[in-house]
């Protein structure tokens, strides 16, 4: 995805909205639960949502199927 859209916007857009409201998230959601594996599962639901509230369905369904099978078919890592 990183080929579409204007790489300045994406920077801007990562540093000054994206990574300050995951970095308050994370320290919130550590107040409630240090669990790790709840962490994550809540984060990749949140994600998910987020996939579908800006992509729809079929878009993001698609990308995250062809995620997986990029790392299905990639070397495992050492």
């Amino acid at each position: 995805m990183s080929n579409y859209g204007d790489n300045d916007v994406s920077n801007r857009l990562r540093n000054e909205i994206f990574l300050p409201a995951l970095q308050d998230a994370s320290v919130r959601a550590r107040e409630i639960d240090d669990n790790a594996a709840n962490l994550l599962n809540a984060s990749v639901m949140a994600f998910g949502d987020m996939l579908l509230q800006i992509l729809g369905r079929d878009a993001t369904v698609h990308l995250l199927r062809g995620f997986a099978d990029h790392l299905a078919s990639s070397p495992p890592p050492n």
